[in-house]
């Protein structure tokens, strides 16, 4: 009996010991008996985008595709989209680094297609996207009057894109709706050197007429809407009044006038200065 008290006595006392041993051993991997939890949070992107090209409303020509412009920032994917008339098109493609700006060529879905398109683009990261849209129109030919300096006959200046194969020029009197000149055509090829328009040969009048281009393709259809420009004609210039002051404000000098008052002044002064010298010489 005394043993059975003895060996319980000793378990009681063995229990306890490691009991305390326990305890006051530290726990693996811990520091001072802490145990520290690190936890990342990460922010999702914000993606955003701008289309700096082509401009809202803007007149381009389709060469082989349009220039589109992006001011971007946080964006891992573009997304695009492209409509005109009946047909879209649309694709996606990545930014070479997460902001800054780029150029992409974008393909139109209808090679022959003149009017309104419509191109959307749409910034993705991290489940977030931001949308942006802009609307032009593609013209067939562009075209800008130029006003000669010696007040001869107007030029144009013509841009043409790869489906025009020819432009034909015609000059109405917008009064009349008569052709002041007989129309003028030229080849796709010729339009990178300014056109001349005959109107001192054809006797054209002073005024304001419309100026229309006429774009067509190989097949002799034509494409698109025509291009009008309003143009101001004036075939002599009034002489160029220099400023000689409030005493002279309202004479009408030309640059020949100066001219031929200088020349005559240094006659005189020439005539002058002989005279004098033929009577010191008789002296």
């Amino acid at each position: 009996m005394k043993n059975k008290k003895l060996w319980g006595i000793l378990g009681l006392i063995i229990v306890a010991a490691l009991t305390v041993a326990a305890y006051f051993t530290p726990a693996a991997n811990a520091e001072g008996g802490t145990t520290t939890i690190t936890v990342n949070v990460t922010n999702p992107k914000q993606p955003a985008v701008e289309i700096t090209e082509p401009a809202d409303g803007a007149e381009l020509i389709n060469d082989n595709g349009i220039d589109l412009g992006l001011d971007y920032a946080e964006t891992e994917e573009f997304v695009y989209s492209v409509a005109c008339g009946e047909h879209g098109a649309g694709g996606i493609f990545e930014p070479t680094t997460e902001s800054g700006t780029l150029t992409r060529k974008i393909t139109i879905p209808e090679p022959n297609y003149y009017g309104p398109v419509t191109i959307t683009i749409r910034a993705t990261a991290d489940g977030n996207e931001d949308l942006k849209s802009v609307t032009f129109n593609l013209v067939p030919a562009t075209a800008e009057a130029v006003d000669p300096a010696d007040n001869g006959d107007p030029k144009i200046d013509i841009d043409t894109d790869p489906n025009v194969k020819k432009v034909v020029i015609s000059v109405v009197d917008p009064e009349t709706g008569e052709k002041v000149i007989d129309d003028i055509e030229v080849p796709a090829d010729d339009t990178d050197d300014d056109v001349t328009l005959p109107f001192e040969d054809n006797d054209v009048a002073d005024g304001d007429y419309k100026i229309i281009i006429t774009s067509y393709d190989e097949d002799g259809n034509a494409l698109g809407e025509p291009k009008v420009i309003n143009y101001a004609y004036e075939q002599e210039k009034a002489p160029i009044v220099p400023d000689t002051g409030s005493f002279s404000e309202h004479l009408n000098v030309s640059k020949t006038d100066y001219l031929v008052v200088s020349l005559v002044a240094a006659g005189f002064a020439v005539i002058a200065l002989i005279v004098l010298i033929i009577k010191r010489s008789r002296r």
